[in-house]
């Protein structure tokens, strides 16, 4: 009952308090999967795709925690080297990784959890060291922990690799004014401290 009308029941319907309700399913379809183990490497590939794009397809719904698990799922088809061993295996198994690990980081930053997204950021970079949204985002990420020194390295390497790039140099600003506003804070704070000392 605590899965259907519970102590309420529905009058309406003629359901009476905490009833159990038997609930009758037809499947439709089934679609089975291969063992990771069993795959091939284009195999892996295409299940990592297909997760990476249900996950995306989560993220617009904004349930985000269920966009990291399908995320999560896309990475582990793609996530161990011994699987990829050609040197265009791997090129593929990386430029599949970027997207999914960005997509992840965004999914951080709507839950407000920065140190995953500055983490899963920091992957991008590892693999791509010239990537603008990997940068941004870590910055975002530093900026909302109010990291400040880190959030400039991030914004300054960002704008470098992109000089036009609207929403850095907006991050920059919004930076700058943060920084100063902290500084404003520790400012007042010290001089109260150091008006109540007696000499």
């Amino acid at each position: 009952s605590n899965y259907a009308y519970g102590e309420a029941g529905d009058p309406t319907k003629n359901i009476p308090p905490n009833s159990e309700i038997l609930v009758k399913m037809t499947l439709l379809s089934w679609e089975s999967e291969k063992p990771s183990w069993e795959m091939s490497v284009e195999e892996k590939l295409e299940a990592s795709n297909k997760r990476k794009l249900e996950g995306n397809e989560c993220f617009k719904k904004a349930k985000y925690a269920r966009a990291i698990k399908k995320y999560q799922k896309a990475l582990g088809y793609i996530n161990s080297e011994y699987d990829f061993k050609e040197d265009e295996e791997k090129e593929k198994a990386t430029a599949q990784k970027i997207p999914i690990f960005l997509n992840m980081a965004q999914c951080n930053i709507k839950q407000k959890n920065y140190g995953d997204a500055a983490s899963n950021c920091g992957k991008v970079i590892d693999l791509d060291d010239k990537n603008v949204k990997a940068h941004f985002r870590r910055g975002q990420a530093h900026l909302n922990l109010a990291e400040f020194d880190q959030a400039n390295k991030d914004f300054t390497k960002a704008k470098e690799l992109d000089p036009e790039n609207k929403e850095v140099l907006q991050h920059l600003a919004l930076l700058k004014k943060k920084v100063k506003e902290q500084e404003e804070k520790d400012k007042k704070l010290y001089s109260s401290m150091f008006n109540g000392i007696s000499y």
